[in-house]
């Protein structure tokens, strides 16, 4: 019996391909990698370059890696640069645009993953949408159903603790620190996006081994550790991505003196309960239930 689908895919400069006109990207998250319900690339926007306006029949999400670019959603046109979010609903028109003279480095994730029709992703031009050269600079706080962007910023991090999120709370997980990005509060209904920190070791620090009814992925920002992935373990760094599927078993042990930091992605939305199971506890708790007679 085969293992449930994950990959690692490492950082490779080199591997943009030509996408919309002025833009390339490259794939980290789709058919490929075995995901059957969200995509994810890298993307970069050329200096210049105007992304004319479109719908779609998928949400859509990202987070800036560097430069600055100007986005449409909807009748609202915002000015977005490194380590600003944005979250696109389905069926919502938006543009693009990059009016100065440096590229702009996107990570983008698309969900429910975009089935093609006749050949092509199914994304429709629109005339009442265009590509603007200014907009309105993003408040530090989350993104809100009225204001789709948002500036993503470091003192927003709370104290490193136990995980403690949505569908899931305990001690497995310690020493991490979790900013929301993309959820419901967002309009996302069929994805999530949010930051993860560790501290600098100090000691043996560990995410423990689980796994969950939906697909994750990592892109890693900061820091070093060793991805373990179904019996496999693999060393990741700042560029690196790791993808771990339904039921995919996958931890990590830190390796870094400074903080290790990545963006997540979770799709389908994770349920209010019984979202990360780790087989340590089931087997203590099986072993207790049995008693001392068994």
């Amino acid at each position: 019996m085969s293992h449930p689908a994950w990959k690692v895919v490492p950082a490779d400069p080199t591997a943009m391909r030509p996408a919309d006109p002025g833009t390339t990207e490259r794939m980290l998250v789709g058919p490929e990698t075995g995901s059957v319900h969200f995509d994810m690339a890298e993307v970069e926007i050329a200096p210049g370059a105007r992304i004319p306006g479109r719908v779609q029949p998928f949400e859509e999400s990202f987070y800036v890696l560097g430069g600055t670019a100007v986005v449409t959603i909807g009748t609202a046109a915002y000015e977005v640069t490194t380590d600003d979010f944005g979250m696109i609903p389905l069926g919502t028109p938006y543009a693009w645009a990059n009016p100065g003279g440096e590229p702009v480095r996107l990570l983008r994730v698309r969900a429910p993953q975009p089935r093609h029709l006749r050949g092509a992703e199914p994304r429709f031009s629109v005339s009442t949408v265009e590509p603007q050269t200014r907009g309105m600079i993003p408040p530090r706080e989350v993104a809100a159903p009225h204001r789709p962007v948002g500036r993503f910023d470091s003192a927003h991090l709370p104290a490193p603790g136990p995980l403690n999120m949505r569908g899931y709370r305990g001690p497995r997980i310690s020493g991490v620190s979790i900013w929301m990005l993309i959820d419901e509060l967002a309009g996302a209904m069929h994805h999530t996006m949010f930051v993860v920190e560790f501290a600098p070791i100090t000691e043996r620090q560990t995410a423990g081994d689980h796994f969950h009814p939906f697909e994750e992925a990592y892109y890693f920002l900061t820091g070093s550790a060793i991805a373990h992935l179904e019996g496999a373990d693999t060393p990741v760094a700042a560029g690196d991505l790791v993808f771990s599927g339904v039921n995919a078993l996958h931890g990590y042990t830190m390796t870094s003196d400074v903080p290790v930091r990545w963006i997540e992605i979770q799709a389908p939305v994770p349920p209010p309960n019984g979202a990360t199971f780790f087989p340590d506890d089931w087997r203590q708790d099986a072993d207790g239930m049995a008693g001392p007679g068994r």
